[in-house]
């Protein structure tokens, strides 16, 4: 096993090394393009590594939906939100991706407790 992860290492070593060599004529540097491509997936991350640590009774129907949720909301951010004509900067996509599963995520846990509970909620 210790011999096929360094072969695929070094495989993947030179894939990585040929699609940043495509990447040397743009403008944007390759570091800041691949941050903002994973920036719609880190909220979603952050954010239900959170609610597993801030809310006891958070359980994996509440995360799954909540960062289905956010991958919705933070594509929707990247393809309709502006300020001044100029677009959202994908920093805050982590943020709104935080935000948005730990509230979803928060309130799916809390409701799905009240329902056991058989309290009205």
């Amino acid at each position: 096993m210790l011999t096929l992860a360094r072969w695929m290492t070094g495989i993947w070593a030179l894939v990585m090394v040929g699609i940043a060599s495509v990447f040397t004529s743009t403008n944007d540097p390759v570091v800041e393009l691949g941050l903002s491509i994973a920036s719609y997936a880190y909220g979603a991350l952050l954010g239900a590594f959170l609610l597993g640590l801030l809310v006891p009774h958070a359980d994996g129907v509440a995360a799954v939906v909540a960062f289905v949720a956010t991958l919705l909301v933070t594509a929707w951010a990247a393809l309709g939100i502006s300020i001044d004509g100029q677009p959202l900067a994908f920093p805050w996509f982590v943020v709104i991706g935080v935000v948005v599963t730990l509230v979803v995520g928060g309130a799916i846990s809390g409701a799905l407790r009240a329902r056991e509970q058989k309290v009205p909620v």
